[in-house]
């Protein structure tokens, strides 16, 4: 069976590409950062996944972008998907029955954690939808700001260590959806 990359490189530079492309359209903050870091999860996350090289790359872009702040869902992945790929659509972490979730196995939590720099708060807070019986503590007031898809307000005064700036900072988080951002104005 004929490879439809000629070399490893050709393959590793096909996956970077998309990636970057991915980040390009859903992350707003620290993009190329974000984008790096959702490859090298995925470089690490490729050898063990129960998942296609492609359908992983959409799985590392929505827990990195997440992980650091940005609003990335399931649906907006989607869409990037079917542009990317002429109307073709992946559902970033998807799960069928009979297979593992990578990212909640052992083995895909620790390259995870490794990337966000041990943090298991931050691991809970990205992968909690997908946790049997796990729940997220959300403590705080009620904010002024919205969550957009949810139309509900969000909560504040949860501080998180921003992986890319290396600080801690504020942060909001939806009740509903359980998606969080930097609260810029509490900074």
């Amino acid at each position: 069976m004929m490879s439809k990359w000629e070399t490893y490189d050709d393959f590793m530079y096909e996956h970077l590409s998309l990636t970057h492309d991915i980040c390009k359209r859903c992350i707003t903050v620290n993009q190329e950062a974000v984008s790096n870091l959702a490859f090298d999860l995925w470089n690490h996350a490729k050898e063990f996944a129960t998942r296609s090289h492609t359908t992983l790359v959409f799985d590392c872009c929505y827990i990195v972008g997440n992980a650091t702040g940005n609003k990335v869902s399931v649906p907006l992945l989607q869409n990037i998907s079917a542009d990317v790929f002429d109307g073709r659509r992946i559902k970033a972490m998807a799960t069928y029955e009979n297979k593992d979730r990578w990212f909640l196995s052992p083995k895909g939590k620790e390259v995870i954690m490794h990337i966000l720099q041990g943090n298991e708060t931050l691991y809970h807070d990205v992968v909690s939808r997908w946790m049997d019986d796990e729940s997220i503590d959300i403590t705080g007031e009620v904010s002024e700001h919205w969550c957009e898809p949810c139309g509900v307000r969000n909560v504040s005064g949860q501080h998180r260590l921003d992986i890319m700036d290396e600080i801690v900072k504020p942060i909001l988080m939806c009740p509903t959806c359980m998606k969080w951002e930097w609260d810029e104005q509490g900074v």
